[in-house]
């Protein structure tokens, strides 16, 4: 399921989605944080380590990238932390008063964009 996000004049400003059924439920919206909250251009955003947790099974994903003090956190929370794989392949395009640009993640083979 993609998410289309308009800018204040209505028009299409990013569209994203992932592929990986159950994590895409995490890996948009932590991309959407990194642009929005965090200021983080495109591929940064899209780059940066993911945690993904959910119900079942109830255990804390991590990449091999987060911090050491944010697994602490979560372990001292009580989560069940292991290690996980790439998740989530996030593809993205994204206008500008200007322009299109596009990134696509590096965590999976084969993965490109193309913009005209």
């Amino acid at each position: 399921t993609p998410v289309i996000i308009e800018n204040k004049q209505g028009m299409p400003w990013l569209a994203t989605d992932s592929r990986c059924e159950s994590q895409v439920i995490t890996v948009v919206p932590q991309q959407l944080i990194n642009m929005l909250d965090y200021h983080n251009p495109l591929a940064l955003a899209i780059e940066k380590p993911r945690i993904h947790a959910q119900l079942l099974p109830d255990v804390m994903l991590y990449q091999s990238s987060i911090s050491p003090g944010s697994k602490y956190r979560h372990k001292k929370q009580g989560h069940e932390v292991q290690a996980g794989s790439a998740m989530g392949s996030l593809h993205s395009v994204m206008h500008d008063s200007s322009s299109y640009c596009g990134f696509s993640d590096t965590r999976r083979a084969g993965a490109g964009v193309a913009t005209y």
